[in-house]
Order: C-alpha cells, then sequence, then structure tokens
C-alpha cells in the first residue's frame, strides 16, 4: 500500500511539473501544441506547392530550384528547428561552396 501511495504522489508531482511548465510556456507566447510541434519541413514545402499549384504561380520552376536547395540542408527536420542560426549556417555553407571569384559582392 505505501509503495503504491508513492507512486501516486510522484505522479502527481511530475504531472503538476508539466502543467507549471506549460502554463509559463503560455504565459510567455511560446506554448505550440502538438501538432505544430509534429510539422516538419516537408510538410511546409508541400503546403508552398500546393499554394503555388492553387494560384496558378508563374515562378513554380524556381520555387523547385529553392525547395531542392534546401531540402538537403533542412530535410526531416521539425519546422520549429529551423531557426535563425540554423539558416545563417546553411548561409556560411554556401558561401564556403562558392568560388573565389564569385564571393566578390559589390556594394551599392
Amino acid at each position: 500500500m505505501a509503495l503504491a501511495s508513492l507512486f501516486l504522489s510522484l505522479q502527481l508531482a511530475e504531472t503538476c511539473r508539466i502543467l507549471r511548465e506549460r502554463e509559463g510556456e503560455v504565459a510567455e507566447g511560446e506554448h505550440y501544441g502538438p501538432q505544430v510541434r509534429r510539422t516538419r519541413f516537408e510538410d511546409l514545402v508541400s503546403l508552398i506547392c500546393e499554394d503555388y499549384v492553387f494560384n496558378d504561380r508563374k515562378s513554380q520552376r524556381r520555387l523547385n530550384d529553392y525547395i531542392n536547395h534546401l531540402t538537403s540542408y533542412f530535410k526531416q527536420l521539425r519546422a520549429s528547428d529551423i531557426t535563425t542560426a540554423k539558416i545563417g549556417g546553411l548561409r556560411s555553407e554556401a558561401d564556403l561552396a562558392l568560388p573565389d571569384s564569385s564571393a566578390f559582392r559589390p556594394t551599392c
């Protein structure tokens, strides 16, 4: 009986901790539901592709070029894990891949 009581009190303590954590996230405006947390880069790609087809955009071929480039870097990532730092890392890798002559960027 004492073991069951201990187990229930530990469960209650863990539940209260999670509840306080979620309440804090909601208060700070940082709580995302489980559906948002499951959204992956591929889901975003399919949404934008559907949008391009639905709105009959002329730049679909260009979009495919962008998607192919980004997929190699963000494939299988959750959308919430795509941060400014990761995008900066992508830009750094792209700069490293450029030949020296194309690294020149004129300033206006």
